[in-house]
């Protein structure tokens, strides 16, 4: 079927350690920050789905695990201080911190209220093994018109043959021969008609997303496999019907969930509220320069516009309420924004449809998390760890974003910087990489699987990456100096050539990058006036200042409050050593990365010993 798909039914991997977590319960933890323990468990969760620039497949490198336990140090270090100097109060982290608890809340309710539901009996297992054995092939006729359809099955009725029916219509051209379809590749209703068929047999009209269907059976092929075991066919049919039996209990869960609520949206305020971010955005599309027909991605400093368009007391104003649950305008659209936020059309009446969607789904998601409050699972203790290893994550970048805004570089800085060197100056290294650029994880994370699985790494970015200036090249930047592009240039600069790392969070989106090329700093005697060069002197004396005080900032925080490692524990961990990335999707909708990803962060570390020697 060329333009059609019967894949209603995807099985996705959920990434969770949590059943693996028992085993581990008793060994000693991987690392101390300031009393507080960097559990062996964590640091498993985090080591094996974050990805790690300069280690090869199944290299225990004992080096490489402490290197990113420092990096894991650190988080833990700043987010630490990030408490002690009140940014978990703060309007950002308080908003962070209700997503997240709402986002682990409706994953663990999704888990004792659906997962936990599904029970199959020795009698369905069986029958749907003998389903999973059975490849039909089918021809069909489609059509989206229920008086078409049931004229064609009234003529099969009074005997006309299929194919003399198939001959005269469009879809005929899709099918040079019969069509193979499998267990698990359709709805239930229609799989249910069809496999009670045999060769010769036809259908009855069956709706479908795709239109109404006739199939007609030309084949029915009974086989086992000839590279599995059948132990392993039985849990893959398995897997198929607990997958169906979980979407039906999903359906049933949600049917009639808002019953009895008393939900109130104020309408008028949504169609202002939507004029007034068509005009931030109209302002961000031409600033940006964005043309009509790319998709506009929601930035902090857009979430700051928009809000400042808005008077402080309407902000406030009731603007959506559950019962006795109310949200103002600032923090439903900050909670939104949290989530992520981007737009294909900006047309103020386009934006207040698909806001009147986004509001049904965040009340639903909303009054979930209500339900779970009450059944007493945030308490669970893997929802309270997953809640404090994203909340630290959170709280180290709250911080860390306050050093990017405290470096300044001066003009005098710069014209004594090239003076000091008068007619040489110091060039940084530079670097080539291929990138792909996307705007989700999830489209990185496949992409990785690619490479990963031998697929070559321009002709996924080719595929995929959305960024225009590499598109058709492979996803090649060129050389560039590793002061640019921020964090992309910073990593890159840490990479050997033939190393792959990411995802990147970048302001452009999510980044998998490949190192090509690279070069060493150097020095040149430029024969080009302060004015032609005063933007690269800052660039550079910008970033060298920024690592540094970081670095530093780090060191003194681990002599500030303690810390330890166990090189012992980390060498007796079994590790699958694969450099991937995870991902997490969690039940009732959404998706996270499986764990908090973070870049490599040890250099502080060396620094860190010295100030300990110093110590009195």
């Amino acid at each position: 079927m060329t333009h059609k798909t019967f894949l209603i039914f995807s099985i996705l991997a959920v990434v969770s350690f949590s059943a693996g977590a028992q085993q581990f319960s008793e060994r000693k933890p991987a690392g101390i920050v300031g009393g507080k323990i960097i559990s062996t468990d964590e640091f498993i969760q985090r080591y094996e789905l974050n990805p790690k620039p300069g280690m090869k497949p199944k290299d225990k490198n004992l080096g490489v695990r402490l290197e990113f336990l420092q990096s894991l140090i650190a988080e833990k270090l700043w987010a630490r201080e990030a408490e002690s100097l009140g940014l978990d109060s703060t309007e950002a982290m308080l908003i962070a911190a209700e997503s997240l608890e709402n986002m682990f809340l409706r994953d663990a309710l999704y888990k004792k209220e659906i997962r936990e539901k599904i029970s199959i009996t020795d009698k369905e297992l069986f029958a749907s093994l003998k389903k999973y054995r059975t490849k039909y092939y089918v021809n069909y006729l489609i059509t989206w018109d229920d008086e078409e359809v049931a004229a064609l099955h009234n003529l099969l009725k009074q005997g006309v043959p299929f194919d003399t029916i198939l001959s005269a219509r469009p879809e005929n051209e899709e099918q040079p021969g019969p069509v193979e379809i499998v267990y698990g590749q359709m709805p239930d209703e229609i799989e249910d008609s069809l496999f009670s068929m045999e060769p010769g047999m036809f259908t009855g009209p069956l709706e479908s997303p795709d239109g109404l269907y006739i199939f007609f059976v030309r084949n029915k092929v009974l086989q086992t496999s000839q590279t599995m075991t059948p132990e392993d066919e039985l849990k893959d049919a398995e897997k198929i019907l607990r997958a169906r039996k979980e979407q039906k209990r999903f359906r049933e869960y949600l049917t009639g969930f808002m019953k009895g609520k008393q939900v109130t949206i104020s309408a008028p305020f949504l169609k202002y509220f939507s004029i007034k971010l068509h005009d931030a955005m109209m302002q961000k599309q031409i600033e940006e320069k964005i043309t009509d027909w790319e998709k506009l991605e929601v930035s902090a400093r857009d979430v700051n516009r928009f809000l400042n368009s808005i008077p402080a007391d309407s902000q406030q104003m009731n603007f959506i309420q559950v019962d006795d649950r109310v949200y103002s305008l600032r923090k439903y659209f900050l909670l939104e924004a949290f989530n992520g936020l981007n737009f294909e059309d900006i047309r103020a009446e386009e934006l207040f449809r698909n806001f009147h969607r986004r509001i049904r789904k965040f009340i639903e998601y909303d009054q979930l998390a209500v339900e779970a409050r009450k059944l007493g699972l945030l308490n669970l203790p893997e929802v309270q760890t997953d809640i404090t290893m994203w909340r630290d994550n959170y709280l180290f970048q709250s911080l860390r974003s306050q050093f990017y805004d405290s470096v300044t570089v001066t003009e005098q800085e710069a014209i004594d910087y090239y003076k000091r060197y008068n007619k040489e100056i110091h060039y940084p290294a530079q670097v080539n990489i291929l990138e792909i650029l996307s705007d989700n994880q999830e489209t990185i994370a496949y992409c990785l699987d690619l490479i990963n699985s031998g697929a070559d790494f321009r002709a996924v970015a080719d595929s995929f990456t959305i960024r225009k200036s590499t598109q058709g090249k492979g996803g090649e930047f060129g050389w560039f100096p590793v002061i640019m592009y921020g964090e992309l240039g910073r990593i890159a600069a840490d990479l050997q050539v033939g190393d792959i790392y990411g995802p990147i969070k970048t302001s452009d989106g999510y980044s998998l990058i490949k190192l090509i090329g690279k070069k060493e700093d150097y020095i040149e005697y430029p024969k080009k006036s302060y004015e032609q060069l005063k933007h690269e002197i800052k660039a550079n004396i910008g970033y060298g200042r920024l690592k540094s005080k970081i670095d530093n900032y780090t060191a003194s925080l681990a002599v500030k409050y303690g810390i330890s490692m166990d090189p012992d524990v980390l060498g007796g961990l079994d590790l699958t050593e694969i450099n991937s990335i995870g991902m997490r999707y969690l039940g009732f909708g959404g998706s996270v990365t499986g764990v908090p990803i973070i870049a490599p962060n040890f250099d502080w570390y060396p620094r860190y010993l010295q100030m300990l020697k110093a110590l009195p």
